[in-house]
């Protein structure tokens, strides 16, 4: 036999590893005993990056959605065109509670101060909502509408502005020319785009005109914008402009070149955000004064759907389509899909017909 001469600390780490060897032979020679490893006594791994969900299923309906009302309970109530109803039916999942039958297109959905509902489209009358019908509200009988798509609830039919108050609507000024586009921060900071394509700027009871130069055939769709902070146009080519005083900006993200297409705009936590197209992808921006920041990618969408509501949602960034595709954006970045149901409306409930709404 071989005799090997180690040093001191040698010897006793030869031991060591020997004595460690016959503890966990010991182990495993016990019933139920769980052997001892280098792996067990490691550093604890940190959890893993949130995996986002599946991206969401094609619709199974068309939910046409076009807009959002916010409950005083914070939930949310998803608006189609023809004025239908999608309750909060969970945390995140939408049913169908209310009939449509408004017989204009519907932009826009405003509480009163009672409660009640006023439904607002592209062309008078309003309709109000009353024991679970949308009937005519005889504000006006006809002529070209527009509701603000600020939180002031304000509209326009024709050149005359009305706001909702507490116990109805009440006149305001009337426009230099028709409206056709309306973004209000309040009564007093009034925004729109009249029926040839002219932007205009109210403070007070003074309109001043605001310059755009737009491409051929290229037309305002819409108006938006945060109290106290910007206002912008969206054409229709997607292109965003920030309306500064007299003259209209043109906003890019330079990242993205001049390919993106913007579909849908909503304020969340006081930051107006942006669903755009691309032809590699799709992108949720956030619009500033100067700029579009990319925040984050969204989802394929096809080309018979697109984006149409953005809002703040208890868990995030609420994103939908018209045809009814919806998501959350949490606050950790992951995405989490929502449903929406388009279930039968049971006629005992309050909610007994479903044919068109008659103005009166």
């Amino acid at each position: 036999m071989f005799r090997v001469a180690l040093p001191r600390k040698g010897a006793v780490l030869l031991a060591a590893l020997i004595a460690f060897g016959g503890v966990t032979r010991l182990l495993r020679a016990q019933p139920g005993a769980t052997p001892v490893t280098a792996h067990d006594a490691g550093p604890i791994q940190p959890d893993a990056a949130p995996v986002p969900d599946p991206l969401p299923a094609a619709p199974t309906f068309d939910a046409q959605l076009v807009s959002v009302l916010r409950n005083k309970d914070g939930s949310l109530t998803l608006i189609g065109s023809s004025g239908q109803q999608y309750e909060s039916a969970g945390e995140l999942a939408w049913q169908r509670a209310g009939t449509g039958g408004v017989s204009v297109s519907v932009s826009r959905v405003f509480r009163g101060g009672n409660g009640k509902l006023f439904a607002v489209g592209n062309r008078a009358p309003l309709f109000s909502r009353k024991d679970g019908l949308w009937a005519g509200y005889s504000l006006a009988r006809k002529g070209p509408a527009a509701a603000s798509t600020g939180s002031a609830p304000i509209i326009a039919l024709r050149r005359q502005l009305y706001e909702l108050g507490a116990v109805g609507w009440r006149a305001l000024a009337v426009t230099p020319a028709i409206v056709q586009h309306l973004w209000a921060a309040s009564s007093n900071r009034v925004f729109f785009a009249d029926r040839d394509g002219k932007l205009w700027a109210g403070r007070g009871g003074g309109w001043q005109k605001i310059s755009i130069t737009l491409a051929p055939n290229e037309t305002i769709a819409q108006l938006h914008g945060v109290a106290g902070k910007l206002a912008v146009a969206l054409t229709s080519r997607g292109r965003l402009f920030l309306l500064d005083k007299r003259v209209a900006r043109l906003l890019r993200a330079d990242s993205l070149g001049s390919e993106l297409r913007i579909e849908a705009l909503g304020v969340v936590e006081g930051t107006l955000m942006a669903a755009a197209r691309h032809p590699n992808k799709t992108v949720l921006l956030k619009v500033g004064t100067k700029a579009l920041a990319p925040v984050g990618e969204l989802w394929p969408v096809s080309q018979g759907d697109k984006f149409s509501i953005i809002t703040e949602h208890p868990k995030g960034i609420l994103v939908g389509t018209k045809l009814g595709q919806i998501r959350v954006r949490l606050v950790n970045g992951a995405w989490k899909n929502a449903s929406i149901a388009n279930a039968p409306v049971d006629p005992t409930l309050r909610f007994p017909h479903s044919g068109p709404a008659k103005a009166r």
